[in-house]
């Protein structure tokens, strides 16, 4: 059912006649089918002196006609309102927070486990109870059919469990104690188990998480699965003896873990000192082009100087020597330059004669020449 003019009046802008009497009737229709609608803003009052759409007015009302859904985009103002609104009603879980909060947490149906027990210990091929304490604290009710299963889990193995459970039953605002009686089939290996309640939409596959229903507790859901974890047994061999169940320690109490100290405050950092600008550095002045190397014109040839003879001069009693053969580079000078002498060949002292001291001081002239000029020529190599 749909109420366009939800709260906008007394008559809900025409939507009643009778409002208390139309509300009694509310409370049964709505038990299985949905009801909600457009939020109206007004300055209307009931009979308490508060407005139709306030806090004060639907924390009741809401609950009478099990409202399941409101539109937000309608009206802004209310919304607005409830976000600015505090609620301070006798729920204590919402007290001195938003009145949207209060609203939005409570429209259709919430399922909240309030207790568990169940064996520690249990064998293959029995039949174990679970007890379970639960709460619709919402304004709404399961309207659809559901199946139910026990979920056993571990890291290797999972199974489920079909159970009877018609959570249409748990109606808004209600508490409610509930046995389940699941088998251990045989089957079941053995070892410890999570144990999970998986509520689903009516004919879904169990290994299906969508449409599936989330307890409003903190810490029991879980994702992977889409079911609420209830507590953990043992699962024992067929026959085996079980131990009593003083004899199985309980869990060791969580320590508590200490405050951890406020961090000090960190100290100012002192600012940076500026920097002086550095001077500019002044130009490289350029660099002259370093002129190119002349060429160095090639070393001529040295023409082949012919052999000079070497002249054994005669020794009293000494036998004839030769002078090693000396090659005189060329000087590039006339070919007239170069003289060839006569050996003396003689084993005797020879006379000194005029001719003979001529042709000597000629010879030792032309040697000084030549010796001079291989000289110069050495030097200008060089």
């Amino acid at each position: 059912m749909f109420n366009d003019g939800y709260l906008g009046s007394g008559s809900d802008l025409g939507s009643f006649v009778n409002r208390k009497r139309e509300l009694t009737w509310l409370n049964k229709q709505a038990t299985h089918t949905l009801y909600g609608g457009e939020v109206i803003f007004t300055n209307e009052v009931d009979e308490n002196g508060n407005k139709y759409h306030s806090i004060e007015h639907i924390q009741d009302e809401m609950f009478i006609t099990h409202t399941s859904y409101i539109n937000r985009e309608w009206n802004y103002k209310v919304i607005e309102e409830w976000q600015n609104d505090t609620y301070e009603g006798d729920d204590l879980l919402y007290k001195g927070k938003s009145a949207y909060l209060y609203v939005k947490n409570h429209l259709g149906y919430r399922l909240v486990l309030n207790e568990c027990q169940m064996p520690k210990t249990v064998q293959q091929s029995t039949t174990q109870t679970i007890n379970l304490k639960l709460k619709n604290v919402g304004a709404g009710n399961v309207v659809n059919q559901k199946d139910s299963y026990i979920i056993l889990k571990n890291e290797i193995n999972e199974y489920a469990v079909p159970i009877s459970m018609d959570v249409r039953d748990f109606k808004s605002n209600e508490s409610y104690d509930i046995n389940i009686e699941i088998p251990i089939k045989e089957n079941i290996e053995i070892g410890n188990y999570d144990v999970y309640l998986k509520i689903i939409n009516k004919n879904d596959d169990v290994t299906t998480n969508k449409r599936t229903i989330r307890f409003a507790n903190e810490g029991v859901w879980n994702e992977q699965i889409g079911a609420n974890y209830i507590g953990k047994f043992v699962v024992l061999e067929k026959d085996k003896e079980i131990p009593d169940a003083s004899e199985i320690p309980d869990a060791p109490d969580t320590p508590d873990v200490p405050e951890i100290p406020d961090a000090p405050d960190t100290p100012d950092v002192p600012d940076t000192p500026e920097v002086p600008d550095t001077p500019d550095v002044p130009d490289t002045p350029d660099i002259p082009d370093t002129p190119e190397t002349p060429d160095v014109p090639d070393t001529p040839e040295t023409p082949d100087v012919p052999d000079i003879p070497n002249t054994d001069k005669p020794n009293a009693n000494t036998p004839n020597t030769e002078k090693p053969e000396t090659q005189t580079p060329s000087t590039n000078k006339p070919s007239d330059y170069s003289t060839n002498l006569d050996k003396t060949t003689s084993n005797e002292i020879l006379p000194q004669t005029g001719n003979t001291v001529n042709f000597a001081v000629i010879t030792i002239f032309i040697v000084a020449i030549l010796m001079g000029t291989y000289s110069f020529i050495k030097i200008k190599e060089k």
